[in-house]
């Protein structure tokens, strides 16, 4: 005895797989916490406010560095809303130069700027954790 199979009983195809195109609060305080302020807030206050001068002028030179982050932020959020592709820098890059500069980019964030990146935030981590130690 043969089986038919009836069109309407088969299976349709699977949807294609896509990430969702939202953050939410907490997220997005994790992305600009991780990657704008960085650990480089908790190195470099003691030399600005050492070479200021005054608690006054260091106070005014982190105000105007944060509106300058503001800014950059503000830019790198419209780009990413004019192209609208995940990959981060990768698809900016290659829209804007092409290939091969996309490419290098890519390959020196990988090889050269993360682990760089990954290295000084360990080192941080390390001296204010073994700080009490000493």
């Amino acid at each position: 005895m043969s089986e038919t199979k009836n069109p309407t009983s088969q299976q349709s195809e699977p949807e294609e797989l896509k990430l969702k195109r939202q953050v939410g609060l907490v997220g997005g305080i994790s992305l600009i916490v991780g990657t704008i302020i960085g650990s480089g807030i908790f190195i470099s206050p003691k030399g600005v406010f050492l070479n200021a001068g005054s608690v006054g002028a260091g106070l005014l030179i982190w105000f105007f560095c944060g509106v300058l982050s503001t800014f950059g932020a503000l830019c790198y959020a419209e780009l990413g809303t004019m192209i609208p592709k995940s990959g981060g820098e990768f698809p900016i890059l290659l829209e804007a130069f092409g290939p091969i500069p996309a490419y290098l980019f890519a390959w020196t964030a990988t090889v050269v700027l993360k682990p760089s990146s990954l290295c000084l935030l360990s080192l941080t981590f390390a001296k204010y954790a073994l700080t009490p130690a000493y």
